[in-house]
């Protein structure tokens, strides 16, 4: 379907923990909302929103696939030329397929590419110090060979070519057609590795390791003026364009690997400091690779102050180039490309590849472009119109459980985008053979806020995602996106019920309580604790019920207001004795529309209702013992003490222990009991808590 809206913001949400089953929904609208999203060629701006970039189409090769693609140029004629590296060769962009046409067999890697004015291209090459001259079609020559391991830039001003080389840092001009060159100047560091041609007689370079940006002016005798001396290690590239300058600064970290040649003719001196080479070219120096780094892109103006445009505080730069009024900067170790806005300084990611290091690359007007990358060698085209369209698909959204999905909004503005959904239940979401297949979203309507709503055609399921296609020529903004989806109630269960203060009921170790001195009046109050599986976190309402065993009919003991708590206090004291259950009921109504809420329930063990104190039979005297009988009707016995004279003392039955409701017991006399008329007490205590308390005259 096509959409044309407008804009309205809110916050988004890609998953939630479990709740009451109301009406949710996702809201997209952030750089982090869409951000792990699969993009071909959207832009994901900083300011939020989606926005068509150029698509990334991998090139087929013609030849077996290098170490790594370095460099890149587009000549005047509009033919793509591309350097590699382990091996080293030069490549030609025909159609969708990459040609080699040159090897280069002495050299390990091309360095930097750039034309001539009669269209050939000068190209430069480690670790020889030496310059090629190769035509469009693979002719190739040798035109200097410069006393430098390293020759890492380019550039060319229309009668000169210069040359920035390492381990010494110095800067060589050479004349293209009799190769002859000289020397013009020393930065005094180890490596020269970006130059920019300002305009007539005048060259920017970028040095390591003290990251620094020269103005050279390039004439008999070439003077020099430090611009900026940044923090890091290096300055890796350098645009010119507007009258201002564009550059990417690094500080990186290196480890260094092993040292081994893939030429044994080749020069094996291993540079003084780190070269920036990010993958794994089979180099003949010592082998160094980033072990992490951090990089910015600044614009210089006339005062020669430098404003950070865009900062990685974990990655490093490649290249920076300025195009379609915008700067773009390619990173060399998340694989992206990044456009920033130079009014603003607002940001997108252009381009993601598969690959980690996108080690150059050509922009042109927006429209169409090259990539190349390292770390597993690959060449991309970059275009936006064609078969292959601009598409973002979100990422894999969880609704926790089966929900059922209502309307799809999208606010569009500046042109039309198509819109899929589709919805699944699968074990492991990144199957996508288990999905239900894409729907298009179709009949919008335009609702409130500027949205376009439309309903989710998608059976019910957990997982939900949409995906946004920009049809050709689309340059339309998606500004924020809401997808409303109910979970599906799930039952509330009850586990388990618990008593106290009431005979009955679970539990693995129960000890009899003491026989206090001072008994206090029993309240006869029961507690009922009870644990409930809540799998969606609904609120819940509950209700008890009791029965006494032996009746069919259960009566509310909790009363007409609902129990919200896990616990109730079943006032006991004037119930009659006798053996009793309870039931516990419970509902997700608080959270649940009529129709949709479930309730459950659960019945406890019987548990005793005891209110009636235990009895006192057959007390008597014979010869030094007192012998007599407790009972009690429902209730085990617990404790009994007895008390002739002053204190009270714990007596057992003549079993040795309290296990069943009717227990004898015989008690020895005091030592110096005299004989005569004495009082004896009997304080008798049942499970249930009950306490009887009983006091007979004996003779002796």
């Amino acid at each position: 379907m096509m959409y044309k809206t407008t804009i309205f913001t809110l916050i988004s949400v890609l998953s939630f923990a479990a709740g009451a089953s109301t009406t949710r929904q996702w809201h997209f609208e952030k750089y982090m909302d869409f951000k792990g999203g699969k993009s071909q060629g959207a832009m994901l701006p900083s300011t939020g929103g989606l926005i068509p970039g150029l698509r990334a189409v991998k090139t087929e090769t013609s030849d077996k696939v290098p170490g790594l693609f370095y460099t890149v140029t587009r000549t005047k004629n509009g033919k793509i030329f591309v350097g590699s590296g382990d091996f080293a060769a030069m490549w030609r962009l025909d159609g969708t397929k990459l040609v080699k046409i040159a090897d280069l067999k002495a050299e390990v890697l091309v360095t930097s590419i750039t034309e001539l004015k009669n269209g050939d291209l000068a190209v430069a090459t480690i670790p020889n110090g030496q310059i090629y001259r190769i035509t469009q079609t693979g002719k190739m020559k040798i035109i200097a060979k410069l006393p430098a391991a390293h020759i890492w830039a380019l550039v060319y001003d229309g009668t000169w070519l210069y040359a920035g080389t390492g381990p010494k840092s110095e800067l060589f001009r050479i004349n293209p057609d009799t190769g002859k060159s000289e020397k013009i100047w020393d930065a005094g560091q180890e490596h020269i590795l970006s130059l920019a041609v300002e305009k007539p007689g005048y060259i920017l370079a970028g040095t390591a390791p003290k990251a620094r940006l020269y103005r050279i002016k390039t004439g008999a005798k070439a003077t020099h003026q430090l611009l900026y001396d940044f923090k890091g290690n290096e300055v890796r590239s350098i645009e010119y364009k507007n009258k201002k300058i564009f550059v990417a600064v690094n500080n990186l970290t290196y480890r260094a690997t092993t040292s081994y040649s893939s030429n044994p003719s080749s020069f094996r001196t291993a540079p003084p400091s780190p070269a920036p080479l990010m993958a794994n070219a089979r180099m003949v120096f010592q082998r160094r690779k980033v072990a992490n780094g951090s990089g910015s892109v600044y614009t210089i103006g006339d005062d020669n102050e430098p404003e950070i445009l865009l900062s990685l505080r974990s990655g490093f730069f490649t290249k920076v180039q300025f195009s379609g009024g915008f700067i773009h900067a390619s990173d060399g170790q998340s694989g992206q490309i990044y456009q920033i806005n130079p009014v603003d300084y607002s940001g997108a990611i252009m381009l993601e590849t598969e690959e980690r290091q996108v080690l150059d690359y050509i922009l042109i007007d927006e429209k169409q472009g090259i990539a190349v990358t390292g770390d597993g060698a690959a060449c991309y085209r970059l275009l936006r119109d064609g078969k292959d369209k601009v598409t973002y698909e979100s990422k894999v959204m969880d609704a926790t459980r089966a929900s059922s999905f209502g309307m799809f909004m999208i606010n569009v503005t500046g042109g039309n985008v198509d819109v899929e959904t589709r919805t699944g239940t699968v074990n492991d979401p990144k199957d996508d053979k288990l999905w239900n297949p894409w729907m298009k979203q179709a009949g919008g309507k335009l609702v409130p806020g500027g949205f376009t709503a439309s309903p989710v055609k998608g059976p019910a399921a957990r997982f939900f995602q949409f995906r946004i296609t920009w049809p050709a020529g689309s340059k339309a903004r998606v500004n924020a996106v809401k997808v409303f989806f109910l979970p599906a109630n799930m039952m509330p269960r009850l586990m388990d019920i618990a008593f106290s203060g009431a005979v009955g009921g679970s539990g693995m170790l129960r000890l009899d309580p003491s026989l206090l001195a001072k008994p206090g009046l029993r309240n006869g109050d029961i507690y009922i604790n009870w644990k409930f599986y809540n799998p969606d976190g609904d609120m819940h309402y509950f209700r008890v019920f009791y029965r006494r065993v032996g009746e069919k009919n259960w009566r509310l003991l909790s009363g007409k207001k609902p129990v919200t708590s896990t616990s109730y206090k079943w006032q006991a004291l004037h119930y009659p004795d006798g053996i009793y259950e309870v039931k516990v009921e419970v509902d997700d109504s608080p959270s649940n529309a009529g129709g949709t809420a479930l309730k459950s329930s659960l019945v406890s063990q019987k548990l005793v209702v005891d209110n009636t104190a235990p009895l006192l039979t057959a007390l008597r005297v014979a010869g030094n013992k007192l012998t007599f009988s407790a009972k009690d009707n429902l209730s085990r016995l617990t404790a009994v003490s007895v008390k002739i004279g002053h204190h009270w003392r714990i007596v057992m039955p003549k079993d040795g222990m309290f296990d069943s409701n009717a227990e004898e017991f015989t008690v020895d006399l005091p030592a110096g009991l005299k004989k005569g008329t004495h009082i004896v007490s009997v304080r008798i205590m049942d499970e249930a808590g009950n306490v009887a308390t009983f006091s007979q005259e004996i003779t002796r």
